[in-house]
């Protein structure tokens, strides 16, 4: 994980997804005794949120197919219609039919 460098930002990691990490930011937020310490210590707060994720995939003739399968896979594990661990399951037997 990367920061910008300044000296106010941090990374920090959790376990769990980007909703889990988005609902503790929120709850943080919406908390007035923690708008209360952070006041006390003359400080504020702000929240931005991004997710960016790039996957590298080396030189293929099959390139767009693979390509086509992770996005119909990732759609699946995002909308929840899959599990994770089945969606990079399915990514990875799809992708290896390819090459039969």
């Amino acid at each position: 994980m990367t920061t910008t460098g300044g000296e106010n930002t941090h990374v920090i990691a959790l376990n769990g997804n980007f909703d889990d990490a988005q609902s503790g930011v929120k709850a943080l937020f919406s908390s007035e005794d923690f708008h209360q310490q952070v006041n006390a210590r003359g400080k504020v707060l702000s929240s931005a949120n991004s997710s960016m994720v790039s996957i590298e995939i080396g030189v293929s003739d099959k390139l767009a197919e693979i390509q086509t399968i992770l996005n119909e896979e990732h759609t699946m594990i995002m909308t929840r219609e899959i599990s994770v661990d089945e969606g990079i399951e399915e990514m990875n037997e799809r992708v290896a039919e390819l090459y039969e």
